[in-house]
């Protein structure tokens, strides 16, 4: 790699790191800002760039970070320092380089985040625990009333309902599957890959998909080709496709269509295609997509995605997408080495 285009790496790194970030050279002269501290400190980057910071933002003049800047390049070793206000208290790392001092800073309204959405996760597991408790309770009554549908459809009195016990049970059935993928994703054991078909995994867990879809006036249209069997953790490959559409789906308004595919491509690679009808993902937060609490939804964690790729990596895959208006295409290749 070529000077320039490592230096355009390393910028690009710092630009989407989620902490505050900035360079002053050796006359405190901002000369790089990331777009996290340019929202902390409300003002544009013409603004900051090459501008002395004790003249932009004299209100830090008074505080320690002129001494600990001072110090750092004294003795050329990284200082830390933590300033409170009013609103909230900041963590600063001050690092010296070549170029000057690299600055590195943390509210505390991201560890508050943070916290705030450890515990959520902390909630939701506990949700996901009470409500497998339900799912298995569910079943008695369900055994029951199949059982009982059954006795009626062999009542000869009953031939001319036969049609509708038929439909009942087979509902029952349906339900009675949809419990029984619910439960499964439910368990917290370690699972260890096996050899199975990328198409077997979409078909058990297509009926929980699909109710979910109906229940949102939404459609799913599955393409299934042909492959090959590979050596895939089963468990983590059904969350996999969960988040991914469950994503597509939360994307798309009424009558939207999220289109499961699957197909071998030119190097042997079994493809998943999962598509939406959605408005497609907003530019600032494609670089983003993967990173933990990075987030489009009001409510969303911002961890879904994370753990997708987390999944792909662990079974020897990767996940590449597009996006625009009419919505967003994600390709999860599974290599068949």
């Amino acid at each position: 790699m070529e000077t320039t285009e490592y230096n355009t790496e390393i910028n690009t790194v710092l630009n989407d790191m989620p902490d505050g970030c900035y360079i002053l050279n050796k006359d405190f002269q901002f000369i790089f800002i990331n777009d996290a501290a340019i929202n902390y400190f409300n003002k544009s980057k013409e603004e900051l760039l090459n501008k002395e910071i004790w003249e932009t933002l004299p209100k830090y003049k008074s505080t320690k970070l002129l001494p600990m800047c001072l110090k750092a390049y004294e003795e050329n070793m990284k200082q830390s320092l933590i300033m409170k206000s009013r609103q909230d208290s900041i963590e600063l790392n001050i690092y010296p380089t070549k170029l000057g001092l690299l600055i590195i800073f943390q509210t505390s309204t991201d560890h508050k985040k943070v916290v705030n959405e450890t515990a959520y996760i902390e909630r939701l597991k506990t949700i996901g625990e009470m409500a497998a408790g339900v799912a298995h309770e569910i079943r008695n009554p369900m055994t029951t009333v199949k059982g009982f549908l059954q006795l009626l459809a062999q009542d000869k009195n009953e031939q001319k309902n036969q049609h509708i016990f038929k439909l009942m049970v087979e509902e029952l059935d349906r339900a009675n599957e949809i419990i029984t993928e619910f439960l499964d994703l439910s368990k917290n054991k370690p699972s260890i890959p096996q050899v199975t078909n990328i198409n077997l995994i979409i078909k058990s867990l297509l009926p929980l998909l699909e109710t979910r879809a109906l229940k949102e006036n939404k459609l799913i249209i599955t393409n299934l080709s042909k492959t090959v069997d590979l050596a895939l953790n089963r468990n983590e490959v059904r969350q996999l496709l969960l988040n991914m559409v469950n994503n597509a789906l939360e994307a798309m308004t009424d009558n939207g269509v999220c289109y499961i595919e699957t197909f071998t491509d030119k190097y042997e690679n079994v493809c998943l295609v999962i598509k939406d009808e959605g408005e497609g993902i907003c530019p600032s937060i494609t670089k983003k997509l993967g990173t933990p609490f990075v987030s489009t939804k009001e409510s969303g964690t911002g961890l879904g995605m994370s753990i997708c790729y987390s999944i792909a990596e662990r079974n020897n895959a990767t996940i590449d997408f597009t996006t625009g208006s009419k919505g967003t295409t994600f390709t999860i290749c599974f290599k068949n080495k």
